[in-house]
């Protein structure tokens, strides 16, 4: 795992028109690392937001029909 990612499991929050490069580079990292991650996409905010959490809550997000 990445050292300065300190959690197996992630979800992502971000606005493709103004993150695009930066997740490209930290989906890489996680990619290669085998971190698990769940990418929401709000165009309305400014700041990409990125949330270590436990197992049993990236499954409850993955999963979520919404």
């Amino acid at each position: 795992m990445c050292t300065f990612l300190k959690s197996d499991y992630y979800i992502v929050f971000m606005n493709p028109e103004k993150h695009k490069q930066d997740w490209n580079a930290l989906r890489l990292i996680m990619k290669v690392t085998e971190i698990n991650y769940c990418v929401f996409i709000d165009y309305s905010i400014d700041f990409m937001e990125i949330h270590g959490v436990t197992k049993d809550e990236f499954n409850t997000y993955k999963y979520n029909p919404n």
